[in-house]
């Protein structure tokens, strides 16, 4: 049998660093709320690394005044706001049974984020893991996610699930407000964020079952499945992209939203035959290319946005890549 350190490091490179995917409900909904803003820093939105995502979520808890903020978009999301496939195979499942195997199987389409579910003496408990974070998930991400459950699990089955009960790694809080907010009772201050059910729930049919729907979305959930990036190279090359006209581009910076040391990411790039510098020219390359192309913003403006403070070190990096000036490079891709 592994030890759980032994496990911890198998899912580690199972789900190593891949990139998120923003659900959609949650861009609609940060539009609802006016705070779109928090969408602006990230030039490949939906697309974002871990610590990026982790912050958007952050900046949420902040901006809004509502403690219980999380809860309440988790159960919109599960009643009104199914705009994502992966929510919409678990809602079209037979039983909440099948519903966690399809969301156990398809949530890394979302994110490195896996789905822990375990069974014990007539219970259910369902939490989440980040095996690859540095750090814990923010609170209210956590409590979206716990809310989703159990709002689908309430409206698949048309069950109240009174015997519902929630522990949140918040300390902090009014625990009547959140017993209100879930609808069930609530531990404050508990080790891990879970969610425990009746284990009878999971054969419970669901109201909402429909084989056609999941028929129909389960090929893209698994095209999709197979094209996350699952290399070195891919994963590092994605944080770039989205780092190479705004944010910190250092390596440090970049292992950092990977969720992984600089040293480790080095050999992983090292054992792909390339290195931090190639990717980053790049990564530069094709979006300098692509701003001569289809814009028609200045040199200084495209050096400024492809991360060179003066335009001659840019021109003289473009010749490098390219064999061509800017200017040439325009006028021919022109034509």
């Amino acid at each position: 049998m592994r030890s759980a350190d032994t496990s911890r490091t198998v899912a580690s490179e199972r789900y190593a660093s891949l990139p998120c995917r923003v659900p959609a409900g949650l861009t609609a909904l940060l539009r609802s709320l006016d705070l779109d803003d928090l969408m602006e820093p990230h030039v490949l939105w939906p697309w974002l690394g871990i610590e990026s995502y982790f912050a958007v979520w952050e900046a949420m808890e902040a901006r809004l005044d509502d403690e219980t903020h999380a809860v309440a978009m988790g159960r919109g999301a599960a009643n009104h706001g199914l705009l994502e496939p992966v929510f919409l195979v678990c809602l079209s499942a037979r039983h909440l049974g099948e519903a966690l195997a399809h969301l156990a199987r398809y949530k890394s389409v979302l994110c490195p984020e896996r789905l822990v579910v375990g069974r014990e003496s007539g219970a259910l408990e369902i939490a989440y893991d980040w095996p690859t974070a540095q750090r814990p998930p923010p609170h209210n991400l956590v409590e979206a996610e716990l809310s989703f459950l159990l709002s689908l699990a309430r409206r698949a089955t048309g069950l109240a699930l009174d015997d519902a009960r929630v522990t949140l790694t918040r300390s902090e809080g009014d625990p009547h407000a959140w017993a209100e907010a879930f609808g069930a009772p609530v531990a404050m201050g508990s080790r891990r964020a879970t969610l425990r059910l009746d284990a009878r729930v999971e054969e419970v049919r669901f109201e909402t079952h429909n084989s056609v729907l999941f028929s129909a979305l389960q090929p893209a959930l698994e095209a999709e499945r197979s094209r996350r990036p699952t290399t070195a190279a891919a994963r590092v090359r994605h944080v770039i992209q989205t780092r190479v006209s705004a944010g910190e581009l250092t390596v440090q910076a970049v292992a950092r939203e990977l969720g992984m040391s600089a040293r480790t990411m080095q050999r992983r790039l090292r054992n792909a035959g390339t290195s931090f510098g190639d990717l980053v020219a790049e990564a530069r390359c094709d979006r300098a290319t692509y701003l001569l192309r289809e814009s028609d913003l200045s040199l200084a403006e495209i050096s400024y946005l492809v991360g060179y403070e003066s335009p001659p070190s840019f021109f003289r990096a473009f010749y490098r890549w390219t064999g061509k000036t800017p200017t040439d490079y325009r006028r021919d891709a022109i034509g």
